[in-house]
């Protein structure tokens, strides 16, 4: 079974992105109880057709997932626990205005 299940789309349309990539990162936090994420370029995925999947038993015990994708800003996912529960999730990418880049 997946730990997430989804799909990624455009923000304007609704359709789905043809490819993206999906980067897991790893949380830790430091004395003062701040939060910060490792991303994790070894472990990045690509995928297609606006479905995102990554399974139960892969990465780490608390992760969050950056997703990009040509022509978009990154966006990044809520925590999600590797154990569970099965998440299902939609991903909007905002398309980058070339004007104000």
């Amino acid at each position: 079974m997946w730990l997430i299940d989804g799909v990624v789309v455009d923000s304007v349309s609704s359709q789905p992105i043809s490819d993206f990539t999906v980067t897991p990162g790893s949380l830790s936090t430091d004395e003062s109880g701040r939060s910060t994420v490792r991303w994790r370029d070894n472990l990045k995925r690509e995928m297609t057709a606006g479905r995102l999947r990554w399974p139960r038993t892969s990465g780490f015990s608390v992760m969050r997932f950056r997703v990009t994708a040509d022509g978009y800003r990154p966006a990044v996912t809520q925590r999600i626990w590797r154990g569970g529960p099965h998440t299902q999730i939609k991903v909007r990418l905002v398309p980058v205005d070339p004007a104000t880049e």
